[in-house]
């Protein structure tokens, strides 16, 4: 229909380049407005080839969903029930999830890194994260530690369409008893800046981060966490976002260092 050849190869860049170029070269479809006609009209073929294959189709299935690349959403509630428990719909935990989840009574630290790109392009895809989180001891309060988060972000892409400038609005969701300390943007104090508000059960910390191609950007956060007997955290992979280095350190232990390829559970050894 298309009189274009499309594999596991090009599939990125073409679906692009007819989605978001050649669909808006015809005038007549500035008025229709649906670009992604042609992504419905390739999804039916793609499924009927998957279905050839159906245990390795299956295997794949279930590890996308084990590594949050693929969320399900229903407005029937005992569906969204249901998902909502099996770890599949995405969902931002609340202190009495993560306190069922551990069985335990004390609070459960927290940290969950969504990003949220609105540069027009793909650029995201370009942009290699690296997070470092380290508890350390507060000379303040006894009954605090101190959280030192430092988020880095590499743009490893070009200034060449679909690539570009990634403009993100970034949100760090802690734990709702957590205090905001200090922030800073590479190496620039940056806390009055730094949106410091509550949604969902949690407290989250938010920035805009503009990169350029071949830029770095550090953004570094400070803030307080209760002090437990033991210490437990759980760390939320955003749904779809490529695989981040994570790395974990609890008072000069090192709790965890690999891949944030799933949700995490941490816990003090």
């Amino acid at each position: 229909k298309y009189n274009v050849t499309v594999s596991a190869d090009n599939f990125y860049d073409v679906t692009q380049y007819k989605i978001e170029k050649e669909y808006y070269e015809n005038p007549e479809n500035w008025i229709i407005n649906e670009p992604k006609t042609f992504l419905k009209d390739l999804y039916p073929i793609i499924l009927n080839k998957a279905m050839e294959q159906k245990i390795a189709f299956l295997k794949m299935i279930k590890n996308e969903l084990n590594t949050n690349e693929i969320i399900f959403y229903f407005s029937d509630l005992k569906k969204e029930k249901i998902v909502e428990a099996l770890g599949f719909a995405g969902k931002i935990y609340s202190e009495q999830d993560l306190k069922k989840m551990f069985e335990i009574e004390e609070p459960v630290d927290y940290l969950y890194i969504n990003s949220n790109s609105y540069s027009g392009n793909k650029s995201s895809l370009s942009v290699k994260q690296d997070i470092d989180y380290k508890i350390v001891p507060d000379n303040n309060f006894s009954d605090k530690l101190k959280a030192n988060l430092k988020i880095t972000r590499v743009h490893e892409g070009s200034n060449t369409w679909p690539d570009g400038k990634n403009t993100t609005w970034m949100r760090v969701y802690v734990s709702n008893v957590a205090q905001f300390v200090s922030a800073s943007l590479n190496g620039q104090d940056v806390s009055l800046l730094t949106e410091v508000k509550e949604e969902n059960d949690k407290k989250y910390f938010g920035l805009e981060i503009p990169l350029e191609p071949g830029q770095t950007s550090i953004w570094e956060i400070e803030y307080l966490v209760s002090k437990t007997s033991s210490y437990t955290l759980f760390v939320q992979k955003q749904p779809g976002l490529s695989e981040d280095n994570l790395t974990v350190n609890f008072l000069g232990q090192n709790l965890f260092d690999g891949i944030l390829n799933s949700n995490k559970n941490i816990l003090e050894k």
